[in-house]
């Protein structure tokens, strides 16, 4: 018994002068994913841009309110029907609210209203996202949004 004790004792303990048994290397750290940065856009999705065949974008400044509107192309329709969303980034100086939206198959028109909390130009940005459809299939499709107030 007493052999055993020491069997037990001298093999279960190590020497401290001993260099500690090798381990597996950690596992090299992943490459962080790839990030489209886009200027006032880099936390939206990314779908191609309306092309000047599919429509016109126009962004139209006023006393309070920003009016964004969107026009099919010939051979395109908007369907009213068709998830669409204007997101707009925080912007330092202005307030802003979509106030309105007008939406049917020959007109897309929204209502941002502002208002200046701090003298100066600012510029408004975001992403208006939607689809602009053909006659038997709708595409989705992103455009920035950029406007200077005061």
């Amino acid at each position: 018994m007493r052999l055993a004790l020491v069997l037990v004792l001298v093999l279960g303990c190590r020497r401290h002068d001993e260099p500690p048994p090798p381990q597996a290397a950690p596992p090299p750290p992943k490459a962080p994913e790839r990030i489209s940065t886009t200027p006032a856009t880099a936390h939206h999705h990314v779908d191609p841009p309306l092309s000047p065949a599919e429509g016109r974008l126009v962004v139209e400044p006023g006393a309070g309110t920003v009016r964004v509107r969107v026009t099919p192309g010939a051979g395109y329709h908007i369907n009213p029907d068709y998830p669409w969303k204007l997101r707009l980034d925080p912007t330092v100086g202005v307030t802003t609210a979509r106030s309105g939206a007008k939406i049917d198959t020959h007109e897309m028109a929204i209502a941002i209203s502002y208002t200046a909390t701090a003298p100066g130009v600012h510029a408004i940005r975001g992403q208006l996202d939607l689809g602009v459809c053909e006659r038997d299939r709708c595409l989705p499709r992103s455009m920035p949004i950029a406007v200077e107030v005061n």
